[in-house]
């Protein structure tokens, strides 16, 4: 994560000219990482609720996980094969 947040901060001109890049990159790290434990604080008691119906662990889990799946594919090739 952290060279590919380096990478776009780099594009919006943080770190150029002599900067300091330290700072910005560890602030914008630590605000995806504080994003990302929100999100979960919100879905993970949904899906543990739904975890007492046999059809979401049989059907939901195996279609959420391709989704998830499906949308990191697309992310691996749109940003290796088509930057």
């Amino acid at each position: 994560h952290g060279m590919g947040f380096a990478g776009a901060l780099a594009e919006i001109g943080v770190g150029q000219n002599g900067e300091n890049f330290l700072a910005p990159l560890a602030g914008f790290n630590l605000g995806v990482e504080a994003g990302q434990i929100a999100i979960a604080i919100v879905i993970l008691p949904v899906f543990l609720a739904f975890r007492r119906y046999p059809a979401f662990s049989a059907r939901g889990v195996p279609a959420l996980s391709a989704v998830v799946a499906l949308a990191g594919g697309y992310w691996l090739v749109s940003r290796t094969l088509l930057s």
